[in-house]
This record gives C-alpha cells, structure tokens and sequence, in this order.
C-alpha cells in the first residue's frame, strides 16, 4: 500500500498538554508523530471530528527551547478497544504564521525522515 500523506511524519515519543478551545484544564495525551500540518496522538480523553483543541508543545533544540501553543483541528479519531484509549489525528492552523519558529523546526525535522 502506497502512502497517500502529503506531509512526511516524523515519529516522537513525548507528551503534550491538551485542553479544548476556551478552556482552562487541560489533558495529558502521548504524542507518537508530528510534522509541520498536525500530529497524531494517543489519549483516553474523548474527542470528536470537528473539535478545537489547543495542543502545548515542547522540544528541546540545539538553537534553544521552543515552547508553543497552537490551535489544532480534530480530524479522525480511532477507538483503541483493548487500550481504552482512542488514536487522534490533529491538523494545525495557522502554524507557519503564527508559530513561525515551531513551524521551522518541525520542517526541518521533516527534511530528516
């Protein structure tokens, strides 16, 4: 099977903090890859297609750490049944203008896989 992605992913193993958009607690999920348009994770919190999520990201770099938070759209979510969990697409918007250093970080990631 051919992969139809437009953006190569770029697996990670680490943790992001997620609350729904205008909401002040937030979710732990477990990251398992992202690139420079969204990320896939693993969560026991439900969500839906369609949901507003504001997903806190943070690498560790060479040229210093980037913190970020950015607006991402639900876009598939999978129940994982023997997990409890569910697997969660995320599409980012707005990353390249508004997070223009998360964004470059992530594109040059990509470059390496």
């Amino acid at each position: 099977m051919q992969n139809q992605r437009q953006f190569p992913r770029i697996p990670v193993v680490m943790l992001v903090r997620l609350s729904p958009r205008g909401a002040q607690k937030t979710h732990k999920a477990l990251v398992r890859e992202i690139c420079s348009h969204g990320m896939g994770i693993y969560t026991e919190d439900t969500y839906k297609k369609g949901d507003f999520l504001v997903a806190e990201i943070s690498f560790v770099t060479r040229q210093g750490d980037i913190e970020e938070s950015v607006f991402a759209e639900v876009v598939w979510v999978k129940p994982i049944e023997e997990a409890n969990e569910y697997a969660v697409g995320l599409r980012f918007n707005g990353l390249e203008t508004e997070k223009p250093k998360l964004y470059a970080h992530l594109k040059y990631l990509e470059t390496r896989f």
